[in-house]
């Protein structure tokens, strides 16, 4: 995505007034989903092996199965990756709004803390 330019949207031959982009992805437009989607086609691939991101929309979503201490750092890494690739990008996470959800059948799960950009993510059932 060109950034602070001028840009126009032509659709069905029909052509938009110029209109200056100033960050990210324009809102409430008919496209502003497929840019989004373009704009972070490269997120997936920033992932290390054994974790899995699933996109939909603005929202995604980091798996992983954790058994030991490796395992959260593993984990703990992609998050971080993913928030340096935001900053890269000019977008942010809203750590706030950003949950963690174990699952499990065992009562003395193996459990830690994680982190995005040194606020801790709070814990859900």
């Amino acid at each position: 995505m060109i950034l602070n330019q001028q840009q126009r949207v032509v659709v069905r031959g029909g052509t938009s007034d110029w209109l200056t982009v100033t960050s990210g992805v324009p809102q409430g437009s008919i496209l502003g989903l497929l840019f989004f989607i373009i704009y972070i086609n490269d997120l997936p691939g920033l992932v290390s092996d054994g974790n899995k991101i699933v996109l939909y929309a603005d929202d995604s979503k980091l798996c992983k199965v954790i058994h030991s201490v490796h395992d959260k750092e593993c984990f703990q890494w992609d998050l971080n990756k993913i928030n340096e690739w935001c900053v890269n990008n000019k977008t942010r996470i809203n750590a706030s709004k950003c949950k963690v959800m174990r699952i499990t059948e065992n009562k003395s799960a193996f459990t830690c803390d994680y982190h995005i950009n040194g606020a801790k993510l709070n814990s859900v059932s």
